[in-house]
């Protein structure tokens, strides 16, 4: 098993095995690709998929309260720009109650969201990990 390359970037960088490089392109990945990343205390997991899709899920949590949210839709990447189309979005969340007992709350969206954001594949088609800031 590889040693998993840390990357100190002030954007938010999200990460894979490898060592450092760049290439980009104005396609999709040409393989599945998946990246981690904590980021202000969450942990974030990037699925990007070869057919164009993409899972976005993240992890919160704190005094007792864990919340996990994901989002999935369809990508492309345009020059330096990836553009994420989201089609679903769903939160759930645990907390303490009054006198022992746990509350549990979900919500889901269908609605259609367009995001832009800035990419740096990192080695070749982000085979060592992927930069995004947005």
């Amino acid at each position: 098993m590889r040693a998993l390359k840390v990357l100190t970037i002030s954007l938010l960088a999200f990460l894979s095995y490898g060592t450092y490089g760049a290439s980009l392109r104005d396609t999709t990945f040409s393989v599945n690709r998946r990246y981690y990343a904590m980021v202000n205390g969450s942990l974030e997991k990037w699925d990007f998929n070869k057919d164009g899709s993409f899972l976005h899920q993240g992890v919160n949590g704190g005094s007792g309260t864990s919340v996990r949210g994901s989002e999935r839709g369809t990508y492309s990447i345009q020059g330096n720009i990836i553009v994420l189309h989201v089609t679903k979005k769903t939160t759930a969340f645990v907390t303490p109650g009054s006198r022992g007992t746990t509350q549990l709350g979900a919500a889901s969206n269908a609605g259609s969201q367009t995001r832009k954001m800035s990419i740096k594949l990192v080695g070749n088609d982000g085979e060592n990990g992927v930069v995004l800031n947005g």
